[in-house]
This record gives C-alpha cells, structure tokens and sequence, in this order.
C-alpha cells in the first residue's frame, strides 16, 4: 500500500494526497517530478525531496504551498512565479520550475501551488551552526556570508523584489558561498519605497522594527 512522507500513514492506490495527514504519497509523480521524501515545513510551505523523471530522476526540491481557491489566484501564483525563476544571479538560489497540483486535499481550496528548487545537501546556514556545536563564527568566515547575501538582495531589490525573511535558514551552503533562498513570501512591490497596507510576514527573531509595522522595504530586508 503506498504510504505518506510525513507519518507513513497507509492509503489507497492512487492517491497523491494522505487522507490523514495530508501529506504528499511517497513515489506518486507530480507533473515530471516523482516524489521521494518529507523534508520539512516553512512557516508557509512544506518541502519535499522528489526526482526529476525527464532528467534520469535527478534531485530536486519541490517546496508545495498552501491551497489556493480560484482561477485568478492560479495566475497571479503563476506571475509571480515566473517573476522569482528570472531572478538569475550567482547568490540567489535558482527556481528550476513551478506549477499548481490540481487534485483537492480534503477540504481545502482545489489547486496546490509548488516551486521545483535545486537539492542543496549541505543544508542551511543554521543547520550547519546547530552541527557544529553552535560555537561562534570567526569575522573571517562570517564576512564572505555578508558581502554574498548583501549582494544577492542589492540584486533582487534592483528587480522590485524585497525578500521579507532573510535569516541563517534561509541561507543555503553551496560549496564555498551561500545562496539566498525562499521568497516564499516576497513582495513583488517597489523595494525603494514603504509599504504601509502590506500584511506582515517574516520570522518574529529576524524581523525589523518597519515590518512589525507592516510597511517594509529593502532597508527592513538589510537588517
């Protein structure tokens, strides 16, 4: 029987999604992507280790967001999408791809939007300061981090996108340089200006002053 990727929940031969739980099935495919395992969860998303069946099953991330209830809300994910995938820079974590999972979980709304991402197995910046027995970094290593992080956001700022939730995790080693990832929840707004009737969003320990006032901008993101 197949089995879920979060609890290994049991559930009927072709399913995508647990009847449970409501996580996605081990090995159904998704669009080219036949997914392997639970990797973990976001404060809006969870992520999935899968393969990409075209490419001889190469891995790849598909990080799969919260249900969405109409058509118009597909679009503006499928803009906004194609918006974050153009951003193409050395620092900045690429976006191999995106698209909508058309099969209801439950009781939620009709269509699941994902973002098919690179495998980064070295992980993130706080995974690898947890691995390390949480001892402080050297300024040494620590600058390279700031100059490659600050130049990934001078870039993203530059398209009109402010990223919201820079932070360690979010942080990706990839070899020798970090690569800024997950804009899940980016605004794709002016990044010069204050924006007083956007709705907060971020992680509250990284968070600067302006965004718990729900008007950021690039200067909230740099700090």
């Amino acid at each position: 029987m197949p089995f879920c990727c979060m609890h290994k929940h049991t559930n009927a031969v072709g399913s995508i999604w647990c009847t449970t739980c409501e996580s996605l099935i081990a090995g159904v495919r998704v669009d080219d992507y036949i997914i392997v395992s639970y990797l973990g969860r976001g404060s809006s998303s969870v992520v999935y280790q899968a393969g990409q069946y075209s490419l001889n099953n190469r891995k790849v991330v598909l990080k799969v967001f919260q249900a969405i209830g109409s058509h118009r809300c597909v679009s503006d994910f499928q803009r906004e999408a194609a918006l974050l995938a153009s951003l193409e820079h050395p620092y900045i974590l690429p976006i191999y791809g995106y698209g909508v999972i058309r099969e209801r979980r439950q009781d939620e709304a009709p269509y699941t939007p994902y973002l098919i991402l690179p495998y980064a197995g070295q992980g993130s910046l706080d995974e690898v300061f947890q691995r390390e027995g949480r001892r402080p970094w050297s300024v040494k290593r620590v600058l390279p981090i700031i100059e490659e992080t600050a130049a990934a956001l001078s870039y993203a700022h530059q398209r009109g996108v402010l990223h919201r939730d820079v932070k360690p995790g979010n942080l990706l080693l990839m070899g020798s340089h970090v690569l800024l990832s997950d804009f899940g929840v980016s605004s794709l707004i002016d990044a010069e200006k204050s924006h007083m009737t956007i709705n907060m969003a971020g992680s509250p320990a990284f968070m600067a002053p302006e965004v718990w006032e729900c008007h950021p901008g690039r200067y909230s993101d740099q700090y």
